[in-house]
């Protein structure tokens, strides 16, 4: 029995909605029995069962499998050798020997970048706000092209461990260091969002509490990064990226089923105006325009894909540029394939609640539970679906919490540890260094879930906290790869002063937005058609005291812009103050620092000699710039003598 009065529109926090008592709907005497319909509803589709534990349980052993047998595997290598430094330990365990093959790269790739953030943050957005987001696919093919051709031969061709060991070539190590920062602390702001996505599924499907599931699962991430390194981090991404592509596509196959077929779908969601052609309007303050999607998207997985430590990592563990673009086009379309099915799901989550929406009724708890719940509700009938389904979630984000866990192994190894070190590393003290760092991090990152849980949609968080890093970095790199003129002093205060002004900006507007102070304009929803009670006091609603005019809610640049505003005024600032500081004579800069298409108009000075005398009088080895040479550590002759 569906319920009487108001149609429910949009949920939007904020909004002025009066609602009649619960007696005015079903007469006080039913109002008991109300509640107990949804609490029964409720409680029927938390039906977690054997088969369901068992997959998600084989899920979690296959990993810690995995870094046990790589784990071995690298400790009979080092029982092999006779004696084996740290610098080589290193390059085993944070870069899997430089000599991994192609395939399983590409799907780590793909399995670190679209973690369950994108699985249910995704579905959310489609649902509230419709498919105008969809067109950031064309946004990851724009980013798959200046990977190919910019930065994937400049990185290759340095053979660097770390990505700012890059910025210490072009600048210096202030900037270095600096980088190294700003990637640890936008890393530890963003991971902890990853682990709630996966509890929050967890918790819609069993009613485990999100803190209790988190540590658990938290363990075994640490577990199998410790023990099997890069290898291990690799080889369970690719089992958990297949997970990922079967739990995505058993949804939108069983899902179109379940409602009549594709075209119920488009019917359902066009006449919501969920299905919408290109917005293309150029107000940088629409949440999402086609610009918006195809311009912010392209430079946030710029910044995100091609500058971040955790993707250069991967591409530096294969062999050749080749093959590191061969994986980079497999990563593209595989981000795509994933982005466009999970758009298809969260229209189809609308088409499945088009005349009962759950967030009004109460029925889902939170905006990105809408997924989880139309599985358990819907997809009951498949004995281990439901298993499946939170198995995929978790695959998701235990495949990018690895990854930065073992890139910022990486980075406090190398810009940290090695870098200030007067002598070298015993291997005991790296080990030490590369698993205490992956401990203390995941340890962080579990107490930080209890801030996220307040901080807004999950989509929009995903993407607004790593731009407070990844917007000032992404200046610092193109000031470095394309503007030689622009010198290391300019650079330096440019991005500290803009980092520090952005961080600030970046979380107040995510305080807005939490409280509602920012708000969009959601697509219509109905509980016209409920099948079961509810009253008004199953969600909740924010209503204005009487007397009180609506406030407008404050307007700011679409959160998708952040990336590209901040490295914008590095860049700007950096031009102006090279003005005072002198500009730098783009002679003088190492050529294989710059991008390629960047060498041909200048004719360089440089010599590597100079930068190899430099480095021996601090007493480090220093790796020439053959593009063809691969060996970590070693120096090579320019007739190929070792």
């Amino acid at each position: 029995m569906s319920t009487e009065g108001p149609t429910l529109g949009s949920t939007n926090e904020g909004s002025t909605l009066d609602y009649t008592t619960g007696d005015s709907f079903f007469g006080s005497s039913s109002e008991a029995s109300t509640m107990e319909s949804l609490k029964h509803l409720t409680e029927h589709m938390k039906t977690f069962g054997f088969v369901d534990y068992s997959i998600f349980l084989a899920m979690l052993l296959c990993c810690i499998c995995i870094g046990l047998h790589f784990g071995r595997e690298d400790q009979k290598k080092r029982k092999r050798l006779v004696r084996q430094d740290s610098t080589a330990q290193a390059a085993d365990y944070l870069m899997g020997g430089r000599d991994m093959p192609v395939i399983p790269i590409a799907l780590s790739l793909t399995a670190s970048l679209v973690s369950g953030n994108m699985l249910l943050g995704t579905a959310t957005e489609m649902y509230l706000y419709g498919m105008q987001y969809f067109y950031a696919v064309i946004g990851v093919a724009l980013c798959g092209v200046v990977m190919h051709y910019i930065i994937i031969p400049v990185f290759h061709d340095l053979q660097i461990t770390s990505t700012y060991e890059y910025l210490e070539r072009r600048f210096d190590k202030r900037l270095r260091m600096f980088g190294s920062l700003m990637f640890m602390i936008g890393v530890n702001l963003f991971l902890p969002i990853v682990i709630y996505v996966p509890a929050l599924a967890f918790n819609q499907t069993t009613n485990i509490n999100i803190h209790v599931i988190t540590p658990i699962v938290m363990i075994i991430c640490i577990f199998y990064t410790c023990v099997g390194g890069m290898k291990g981090v690799v080889w369970t991404d690719v089992v958990q990226v297949i997970i990922l592509y079967v739990t995505l596509f058993v949804i939108a196959i069983k899902g179109t089923i379940n409602i009549g077929g594709i075209g119920v779908l488009l019917e359902r969601n066009s006449e919501s105006g969920r299905i919408q052609g290109p917005d293309l309007r150029l107000d940088p303050t629409i949440r999402h325009s086609f610009w918006t999607v195809v311009i912010g998207y392209a430079v946030l997985q710029i910044a995100a894909n091609g500058l971040n430590q955790n993707m250069i990592q991967r591409f530096m563990a294969l062999k050749t540029v080749r093959k590191a673009r061969i994986s980079n086009v497999i990563n593209i379309i595989g981000i795509i394939v994933m982005l466009s099915v999970s758009c298809y799901n969260g229209l189809l989550v609308y088409a499945t609640y088009y005349d009962c929406d759950p967030l009004a009724t109460g029925l889902a708890k939170a905006k990105d539970q809408l997924l989880p719940l139309m599985v358990m509700e819907n997809f009951n009938d498949i004995p281990g679906l439901a298993g499946f389904f939170v198995a995929g979630v978790f695959a998701a984000a235990l495949s990018t919490l690895s990854t930065a866990y073992n890139s910022m192994a990486a980075v406090v190894f190398e810009d940290f540890f090695k870098a200030y070190s007067k002598e070298e590393i015993s291997e005991r003290k790296a080990f030490i260094i590369m698993r205490g760092t992956v401990l203390v991090l995941g340890t962080v990152s579990v107490l930080l879930v209890y801030i996220v849980q307040h901080m807004g949609p999950l989509l929009q968080l995903t993407f607004t906290i790593p731009a407070t890093s990844l917007g000032p970095m992404l200046g610092v790199f193109s000031i470095g790869l394309m503007l030689p003129w622009i010198g290391k002093r300019a650079t330096f205060y440019s991005v500290i002063t803009v980092y520090v002004t952005f961080l600030v900006y970046v979380l107040k507007n995510q305080m807005h937005v939490a409280t509602g102070t920012i708000r969009y304009d959601e697509r219509p929803t109905s509980t016209d058609g409920c099948s079961y009670n509810f009253t008004s006091s199953d969600f909740t609603t924010t209503t204005l005291a009487p007397g009180v005019d609506p406030v407008e809610p404050k307007r700011s640049i679409s959160y998708l812009y952040f990336t590209l505003l901040g490295g914008i005024l590095v860049v700007l600032l950096a031009s102006i103050l090279s003005i005072f500081f002198g500009f730098e004579d783009p002679r003088k800069v190492d050529p294989q620092t710059l991008a390629p298409f960047m060498r041909k108009f200048f004719k360089h000075d440089f010599n590597p000699v100079d930068l190899e005398d430099k480095d021996e009088k601090k007493g480090k080895k220093h790796t020439t710039f053959e593009l063809d040479y691969l060996d970590f550590g070693d120096k090579k002759t320019n007739n190929g003598a070792a």
